[in-house]
């Protein structure tokens, strides 16, 4: 009986924690300015399948999934060969293949983004303070981590 009340009040803690104390805040980004080859290695390099696209003033303008790169690099080969891939990567901008980012704010629950994962089928939610600026990103691999973590209290 102790036992269950304590791995529910366990749950119950995990529930009402912020998005925020369990997001990445040592986030990889690429500028707006950058080319999909520039993404394609920041992802490639840093083993992340979601990349937040930001301008100079550190604001989110969109985020590269693994999913957009594949498709991009697939229609270049496909058209062009793949002996001339790291060129034709180099001209695309990424901001031509960007996708808009899912933000929220630091302070909403860890079960609201859990939610919005949910309703939206995302991959990452970016995390924003109210200036759009980039603090914090949240991948759906973070959420499994948190799940082992709360089943095995």
């Amino acid at each position: 009986m102790f036992y269950a009340d304590v791995s529910r009040l366990f749950i119950w803690q995990a529930y009402m924690q912020a998005v925020s104390d369990i997001m990445i805040k040592n986030i990889v980004t690429c500028p707006i300015d950058g080319s999909l080859l520039t993404g394609h290695r920041l992802m490639r390099e840093k083993e992340i399948r979601h990349l937040p696209i930001v301008n100079a003033a550190g604001q989110l303008e969109g985020i590269l999934s693994q999913k957009e790169v594949l498709k991009e690099v697939l229609t270049i080969v496909n058209d062009r060969g793949a002996h001339r891939l790291e060129y034709y990567e180099d001209r695309i901008p990424v901001k031509a293949i960007m996708s808009p980012a899912n933000s929220v704010l630091p302070d909403i629950s860890i079960a609201e983004a859990g939610e919005y994962f949910l309703k939206h089928k995302a991959g990452c939610l970016t995390i924003t303070d109210t200036d759009n600026k980039l603090v914090g990103i949240v991948s759906s691999h973070d959420f499994v981590k948190l799940s082992i973590r709360l089943l095995k209290h």
